[in-house]
């Protein structure tokens, strides 16, 4: 074991880096640190240049462009899951015009007798369409694709808005486009930036009303000013007791018996 100790840590680096100044000991040494620093990223989306290091990042970057191309309203931009999705949502937001002559050609047939009768209010319509419409309006009825408009094509995770579901698919790709001047460090989202910014700025514009003590996160004021009003909202569901956060209480629940 000394010898080698011996051999690693004190033998002689005289082997270069090419990309680098860092010295190895031998060949392999430089090896495994050009692997691990300086990983080529031979893999290139062909739709926007992207490179990666290896095929799996490169397949997970080209699914989230497939996803997007292929589920994207080309008027307003909303994203579905589905093609049928899609062509319902133009049919009922962006309805072509030709589409609609064609409709109303149809049901002005004196042959047509189909009525379009809403199943919560009972009003019937001549048009299909326009019952859609009036479902919308007047019931709050979203149509299921609508619900799911904002659901992740890789892990199924629903989320609230396309904004969003965009910063979500960055955990998939890695993308990470926010950089803080200060630090060269990488975020997903501005708001993740915004907030470590103030690590640099010490910026402390949050104040309590009570007592006057600022802080750098709204969040941080919220768990502050339980502490002066007695709210509790956090409730071991054991005991009964309340804590101001669900870290508090979580630790509380491994020894709560």
């Amino acid at each position: 074991m000394l010898n080698a100790h011996v051999k690693k840590s004190h033998t002689p680096k005289t082997i270069p880096c090419t990309e680098c100044s860092f010295m190895g000991v031998n060949a392999t040494d430089v090896e495994r640190h050009t692997k691990r620093h300086h990983r080529e990223m031979k893999f290139t989306c062909e739709i926007c240049s992207e490179n990666f290091v290896d095929k799996d990042s490169l397949m997970t970057h080209t699914a989230m462009h497939n996803f997007m191309q292929f589920q994207q309203c080309n008027a307003c931009g909303t994203t579905f899951n589905d093609a049928y999705s899609l062509k319902e949502h133009n049919r009922l937001y962006h309805y072509d015009p030709t589409t609609l002559i064609q409709e109303k050609l149809e049901a002005d047939s004196p042959q047509n007798t189909t009525e379009h009768k809403c199943d919560v209010c009972g009003k019937v319509y001549k048009y299909k369409s326009v019952l859609k419409q009036h479902k919308v309006k007047a019931h709050g009825d979203m149509p299921n694709y609508e619900r799911r408009r904002y659901l992740c094509a890789l892990c199924g995770k629903e989320l609230k808005t396309a904004k969003g579901l965009e910063i979500h698919n960055r955990s998939h790709t890695g993308e990470k486009p926010y950089t803080c001047e200060v630090c060269g460090k990488c975020f997903a989202c501005e708001t993740l930036l915004r907030t470590h910014n103030v690590t640099h700025t010490g910026e402390r514009k949050y104040s309590c009303d009570q007592c006057g003590k600022a802080f750098t996160q709204r969040s941080t004021l919220v768990v502050h000013k339980r502490y002066h009003t007695g709210e509790r909202p956090y409730v071991c569901p054991r005991c009964g007791k309340g804590f101001v956060t669900r870290t508090v209480l979580n630790t509380h629940m491994k020894s709560c018996r």
